[in-house]
């Protein structure tokens, strides 16, 4: 195998591009979500669900680290992790409210974790964005 000219970087040591990591974000919100019941679509919500995603999406973005990663260590009380607690029940809610049946909904929430209420924070929180920037 030949060796690659002094200075260069090898494969490996390459970093993933913005493009390769959004994908790779996309893929994990999906299986997070995999098996979720419908939601509306982030097109169908009136203002006040746009609104409210918004804004948990905001305090969501208060608790991430320098990653991009909310990473708190539940196990102990401090202001950060009653913030996240409080925001998880906000996502649940503002989930069950456009959930297209809203007991089947509940099932599934019942079972759910803290990634995935983030996956539809950060998901329908991206689409509404978007959407509000365009119609600006």
């Amino acid at each position: 195998m030949p060796t690659p000219p002094p200075g260069s970087k090898k494969p490996q040591d390459k970093k993933p591009s913005q493009a390769e990591l959004q994908r790779e974000q996309l893929l994990d919100e999906d299986r997070a979500l995999a098996d979720m019941p419908e939601l509306y679509a982030p097109t169908e919500l009136r203002i006040r669900e746009r609104n409210k995603v918004m804004s948990i999406l905001m305090r969501l973005k208060e608790l991430e680290g320098e990653d991009g990663q909310v990473d708190i260590d539940t196990s102990k009380d401090s202001p950060e992790v009653r913030a996240l607690m409080d925001l998880i029940a906000d996502a649940d809610d503002f989930a069950e409210s456009i959930a297209h049946d809203r007991v089947e909904y509940i099932e599934w929430s019942r079972k759910a974790e803290y990634a995935q209420f983030t996956a539809i924070i950060t998901r329908y929180g991206r689409a509404v964005g978007e959407s509000t920037s365009s119609s600006n």
